[in-house]
């Protein structure tokens, strides 16, 4: 998530909390860019270990036909021998390079994902609990759509839609209704006054 994203996904906040969450992400942000400077980042640790692995297997090819040439020059089992220790010693340099890095880039993946972790508690929170509406917001994995999804909610519980899809008790009734037995009319309203509603019915329209 890129810090504009972030931004956009705190603004309904009060002021102050946006300023904490927001000085916590760039924490890690700054983190992560000093990180991808040093090339400590998870893609030039991907690199390394295809490095690695790559002089592994040839390490091990050489020592193959070390092995299978049962006629050989003295030229070609020094040439075989000197291939075989180069990239044997090139595999054991990386290897302590690569368990470091990879103790370095999952503690910041991880206190990365604490932050936006604690911004998705803290905005499920603001819906009531056990209710359909934060069901589903549970199963929204992007930050900025749960965000803008709980601001639709609230404006939505505030105007005084009651959880059948209807305007202060007054309207759809919906009770053991399904996807099927909506007629177009109702579907569009619903989906105008209820959108979490709408598309919990919609995805279960095949169930039953």
């Amino acid at each position: 998530m890129t810090k504009e994203e972030f931004v956009t996904s705190i603004k309904d906040l009060p002021e102050d909390r946006q300023t904490v969450l927001l000085q916590e992400f760039e924490l890690r942000d700054a983190e992560i860019q000093r990180l991808s400077e040093d090339n400590k980042n998870p893609e030039h640790l991907k690199n390394l270990i295809k490095e690695r692995d790559e002089a592994k297997k040839k390490a091990k090819d050489f020592q193959d036909k070390l092995n299978s040439i049962e006629t050989k020059s003295l030229e070609d089992e020094r040439k075989y021998k000197e291939l075989y220790q180069q990239h044997k010693a090139r595999a054991e340099e990386l290897q302590p390079k690569i368990e470091s890095l990879s103790e370095e880039v999952q503690k910041l993946m991880q206190e990365k994902e604490a932050v936006e972790t604690a911004r998705r508690t803290e905005l499920l929170a603001r819906l009531p609990e056990g209710s359909d509406e934060k069901k589903f917001g549970e199963t929204i994995k992007d930050l900025n759509q749960l965000s803008q999804y709980i601001s639709l909610e609230e404006k939505r519980l505030k105007a005084g839609f009651t959880p059948d899809g209807g305007r202060n008790g007054k309207g759809l009734n919906l009770e053991g209704k399904k996807w099927r037995d909506l007629t177009m009319a109702e579907k569009s309203e619903l989906k105008k006054v209820n959108p979490a509603k709408y598309e919990e019915l919609f995805y279960k329209r095949n169930e039953g």
